[in-house]
């Protein structure tokens, strides 16, 4: 696991480990975004840790019959 990546890596390990999200809105969430060559890297752990709160905090609902 990287220790930073960029929106679009991020959403793809957001994806794979809890659900589906994009890059774009990976953008909108209170994340801290470095610029060393102009382009926004993350700090992976805190967007994990960011995934699963939004996940724990999320509604549960009964499917099917």
């Amino acid at each position: 696991m990287p220790k930073y990546a960029d929106r679009a890596t991020v959403a793809d390990l957001v994806t794979r480990l809890y659900f589906p999200v994009t890059a774009r809105t990976i953008r909108t969430w209170p994340l801290v975004a470095r610029h060393p060559n102009k382009k926004a890297v993350l700090n992976v752990r805190e967007a994990l840790e960011y995934a699963a709160q939004k996940l724990a905090n999320s509604p549960g609902m009964k499917q099917g019959g």
